[in-house]
């Protein structure tokens, strides 16, 4: 997978906590960072690679999975659906009540504030067990014109990004059904490797049974072609004693 204009990322421990954190995908060990924002190569400048040479060089993790309960901004506060329209300010108040009384509204039979349906005001202060989160360090990888950049390059259609994000959609639901529809799993089921005198002992064999097969095929031809010479005899030879 290429990862078009991509930021390294950096897991804090401390606050991810709990959280199982499994990296995803990882730069050569020729990588390196810069803060620099032309992404243009200059090979006039710099003709062995097109930027100036880095000062370090190593692999970088460019994707990571977080797994775990999710803890809730909003954990121990009161719901922002909560509050009501009377507490925003005393500015807004009044221009509620000068529209409230300009339009007559309180005269046509509308339900005040305190009748409003409820609404759900409860906070989730964490997510399922199971939760996962995927960051990848390149916002815009799997966009049109990425893709088509690296597919210029290339000379052929680039597709893999799209298929990364399937399978994270995949993965991050559990459903082996998926899996089984889309047919890029589908994989030619390869032979172990063996030696060379294996692969003898081997095609020896497969020689050996073909010839074997053979000759149990001719005996059993004989046999029958015996049996029916004998009955045709056994035949004549009644016809001579009547």
């Amino acid at each position: 997978v290429t990862l078009a204009w991509a930021s390294p990322l950096t897991i804090d421990d401390g606050k991810a906590g709990d959280l199982a954190i499994t990296p995803l995908l990882h730069s050569s060990d020729q990588a390196w960072t810069s803060s620099r924002t032309d992404v243009l190569p200059d090979f006039q400048r710099y003709p062995d690679s097109g930027f100036p040479a880095p000062d370090q060089r190593g692999r970088q993790t460019l994707a990571v999975m977080l797994e775990g309960a999710f803890t809730s901004a909003f954990k121990g506060q009161e719901s922002p659906l909560a509050a009501k329209p009377g507490k925003t300010g005393k500015g807004d108040d009044k221009a509620a009540d000068a529209g409230s009384d300009k339009s007559g509204s309180d005269k046509s039979g509308d339900k005040p504030d305190d009748q409003t349906p409820d609404m759900l005001t409860g906070v989730v202060e964490h997510s399922p067990d199971q939760t996962r989160l995927i960051v990848v360090g390149a916002p815009g990888f799997a966009s049109d014109v990425a893709m088509g950049i690296v597919g210029r390059s290339t000379g052929s259609r680039y597709t893999a990004p799209a298929r990364m994000v399937q399978n994270m959609v995949d993965f991050a639901v559990e459903d082996a059904g998926l899996l089984a529809l889309r047919g890029g799993t589908h994989y030619t089921r390869l032979l172990r490797p063996v030696d060379d005198r294996t692969r003898a002992l081997l095609e020896s064999a497969n020689y050996a049974a073909a010839l074997a097969g053979l000759g149990l095929l001719f005996v059993v031809q004989r046999g029958v072609a015996g049996r029916r010479r004998r009955w045709y005899r056994d035949i004549l030879d009644d016809q001579e004693e009547v």
